[in-house]
Order: C-alpha cells, then structure tokens, then sequence
C-alpha cells in the first residue's frame, strides 16, 4: 500500500509538472506592460536564500493536519475575502513569495502526499461536493488577502496641487501667503510724456500701476524700482544721474497705503539708466523657485552706455519661470524695435502707448490679463492622461489580487485533478466540485471588479473637485479683475 501510495505521489508530480512545461505561463492579467517590471520588483524583493527556505518549509509539511473548521462561504465581497482563513497547507507562505509565483506552479510532493490522505479520509465519509469543496479550501486558500487587498484599498492617487494664489481683498493688516514676485520698474523720466487735458501723466501711471499691483499683490512680493528721477544739468551731474536708481518700495508683502506713499515721491527728469534699472531688478528678485515678472513702463532710450541686453540674460538665466514685459511711451521706431526685442529676451510682451487712454488699458487691462495667463499655467486642473496614470497605478496593485486568486484556484484545480487521478469518488462529483471552484473563482474576480470601478469612481471625483476648486478660482480672478478697475 505504501509503495502504491509514492508510485501515485510521483504520477501525479509528474503530470503537474508536464502541465505547467505545456502551458504558456501568464503572471499578469492586465496587458499594462508596467505590471511585468512590478513583477520582477516583487521577486527582487526575497533574495534566493529566503525563497528557497520557504520552499523548504512548505516540504517539511506534517501531513497529519486534518482539524474540524466551520463550512467554508461564499464570498461576494472584500470583508469576506479579507477574513478568508488561511489554508493549512499554504499558511506560512509569504506575500512576496506569492505573487511573485508563477500561476499554474505545481503543488510539491508533501502537499501532494496530505491532500490525497485528507481527501482520502473525506470521501470515505462523504461524497457531497460541498464537503469536499470546502475541504480543498480549508487547505489551499490563499493565506494574505487581507494585506494585499488593504494595500489596494489605502490607494490615494498622486495628483498635483494645482497653484491657486489667494486673490480675495483682504485688511492691511492681514497676512497674505505669496507665491511669487512683481517688480515694478518706473522710467520717471516718462512722466514728462504724455502729459493733455491738465492731468500729469505721472499721477495717471501711478494711478494705474496701484490697480494692477493691487491684484497682483494678493498672490505675490512686489517691489517698485524707480529711475531717470535726478537730474543732469552739467557733466558732473552725469555720474550721479546715471546711477540714480532706487527700491522705493522694497520687495516684500503688498500693503496698499505703503505702496501708494512710495509713489507719492517720485518727480520726474533726468537719465534713464535702463541697465542698471533691470541689473537692480535682478539683484532683489532673489534666488528662491518661484515665478518673478518684471514690468517696465519707460520712453525706452538708454542713456547711460549701459546693456540692456546682458542684464535681460543674467535675469532669464536663473530660473525658467521668470518674464520681463514692456510698456513703450511715445518711443520712435529704433527704440521700439529694441524694446520688442529685448521683451522677446525676457520671454514677456511689448505694448506702445501713445496716449493716456492706451496707458490705462495696458496697465490695467493687458498687464493684468498677462498676470492671470501667468497664473493660469499653474493652475492645472487633472487632465485624462494624469487620471490614466492613476488608473494603471492603481491597477498594479489590483492585477496582484488577481494573480493570486489564479493561482489558489489553479491549486484547487491541482485538487481535483487528485479525486480524478485517484478515483476517489465518482467523476460527477467530481464535476461538481470543478464547478463550485469556478463558481467562487468568479465570484472573486466579479468582486474585485467591482472594487476597481468604486476605486476609480474615487479617483475621478477627486479629479473633479479639483477642476472644481480651479473653476471656482478663475471666476474669483475674474471678479476681482473686474472690481479692481470698476473703482
């Protein structure tokens, strides 16, 4: 009896391992190309040594092992799963070593040699399907379903935060959070232009850089540079006036009265060192990871033998996200040409006033514009190649849910394939345990595939309440665009 008993042990190891040569091993059911490196990870994970001790361990198995335990469930849902009691003769096998197992792995001699005497000494009892059903169960089912299907549930997707700045009009005396920096250059020079109808120019520029700064000081430092404000009425002057460049409002928070009192000195006249103006705007501009604009309102002329050009390129060289725009006052053909190109240099936009009217819209209509297109790039809500990347994120943990439950049932099979070789009990009941295996096999994909429509159902929503969040901030841009220039 004995003899027989290894003959039929070693036939049937035989046939597992024909079957496993014969078939084309799949470890993934997703075609997601990125689930075979996740594979090779995990298997990297145990190193030989550990695998094979595991291995060792499951030979080593004591076949006397049969204990009452309660009827196994049907399972319709992730709590059932996770509560699935481990199977006696798989219980110590880790997670890793799992899912980095081929599907269809043959079961070894040991637990070949205490399935056929549990099997044995069941139908000896019993030939109901059931009972013999659960009992397969009660000794291959897979042991970790809990970890692996909470590690699936702890999914949160990785989105990126969008850049929302605050643009609500708040107290002086609150403290705003910025995200960036403005730098106001100020030709004062300028201010003699421009100048009909008994209003000075210089209070209709001041009047509009405070609208502009006014909103884009909700979400950023600014700074206010003024130059061509000293005189040069001899050539001893000339040094002086060349040089004549000044923070009249050092970088820091917007605070409205603060702001409009540096205004409130500035008088017009003298040189328009242009390259020092920029080269001062560099030097405050810092060197944090954050966006920095600078906008120039000037007649455009550099007269002080400076390069506008090199300061323009040591700016731009810091940081990608920086801009210069320009405002041209009644400059002639030359100087336009050249503050187009170096507006071109700072990656920023170039305007030509002529008049007080174009003055008002550019500072407070198309600066203002730039600013929010500024910010707008920023603030990007999930598109659907972001929500696809989380999608198959995500999937690499599901298809390993899946893998395992191929491979318990792919034991079970082994299982059955037992009765038949053995002829323990008749080939319709047989057939009737192969069903209930692929009735429960089913029911776990059905179930996991639901899983996977409510995780990505979460994934959406919140995908959606961030494009929310972002629509509900460009209306509040809009409106304060709106309110800023409507007083």
């Amino acid at each position: 009896m004995f003899n027989k008993k290894i003959v039929s042990i070693c036939l049937i190891c035989l046939l597992f391992l024909g079957a496993c040569n014969s078939e084309e091993k799949t470890t993934s059911v997703s075609k997601n190309p990125s689930n075979e490196n996740n594979q090779t990870e995990v298997k990297e994970e145990k190193s030989n040594e550990q695998i094979d001790e595991e291995k060792d361990n499951k030979n080593n198995l004591d076949v006397e092992i049969f204990s009452e335990s309660e009827p196994v469930s049907s399972v319709d849902s992730l709590e059932q799963m996770k509560n699935q009691k481990p199977g006696l003769l798989v219980k110590d096998t880790s997670f890793q070593f799992e899912v980095g197992s081929p599907a269809n792995e043959p079961l070894h001699s040991k637990q070949i040699k205490a399935i056929i005497q549990e099997l044995e000494t069941l139908t000896n009892e019993t030939e109901d399907s059931s009972e013999i059903y659960n009992r397969i169960v009660q000794l291959l089912g897979y042991p970790n379903y809990k970890k692996i299907i909470e590690k699936a549930e702890n999914f949160e997707p990785r989105f990126d935060e969008p850049f929302m700045p605050t643009v609500s009009m708040k107290d002086n005396n609150d403290i705003q959070s910025n995200h960036g920096k403005a730098i106001i250059l100020l030709d004062a020079k300028s201010s003699m232009l421009l100048s009909q109808d008994g209003q000075s120019t210089l209070e209709i520029i001041k009047d509009s850089i405070n609208r502009f700064v006014k909103i884009v000081g909700q979400s950023n430092e600014v700074s206010l540079i003024v130059y061509g404000y000293k005189n040069n009425n001899s050539e001893s002057d000339a040094a002086l006036a060349c040089n004549a460049v000044e923070e009249m409002y050092p970088m820091g928070t917007f605070d409205e009265e603060q702001f409009k009192e540096s205004l409130r000195t500035i008088e017009g006249n003298g040189e328009s060192p242009l390259a020092r103006a920029i080269q001062k705007a560099e030097e405050v501009s810092g060197d944090e990871d954050e966006h920095v604009s600078i906008y120039v309102i000037s007649n455009g002329a550099e007269t002080c033998d400076g390069d506008p050009v090199k300061e323009i390129e040591k700016f731009m060289s810091k940081k990608v996200d920086r801009a210069v725009h320009f405002i041209g006052l009644e400059v002639d053909e030359n100087t336009e040409d050249m503050l187009k190109e170096l507006s071109i240099l700072g990656k920023g936009t170039y305007y030509s006033a002529k008049n007080e009217g174009e003055l008002k819209s550019i500072i407070g209509e198309k600066w203002l514009k730039n600013y929010i297109d500024l910010a707008l790039t920023h603030t990007k809500a999930p598109g659907p190649w972001e929500i696809l990347d989380e999608y198959n994120r995500f999937d690499e943990d599901l298809n390993r849910i899946r893998e395992v439950i191929k491979t318990e049932k792919s034991r079970y099979d082994q299982a059955v394939q037992i009765l038949r070789l053995e002829k323990l009990v008749d080939p319709s009941i047989i057939e009737q345990v192969s069903e209930l295996i692929i009735e429960e096999y089913r029911n776990k994909l059905d179930v996991i595939s639901e899983f996977r429509a409510n995780k990505l159902e979460e994934i959406d929503q919140e995908a959606k309440d961030i494009r929310d969040q972002v629509e509900e901030w460009k209306e509040q841009m809009r409106q304060q665009e709106n309110l800023a220039f409507a007083t």
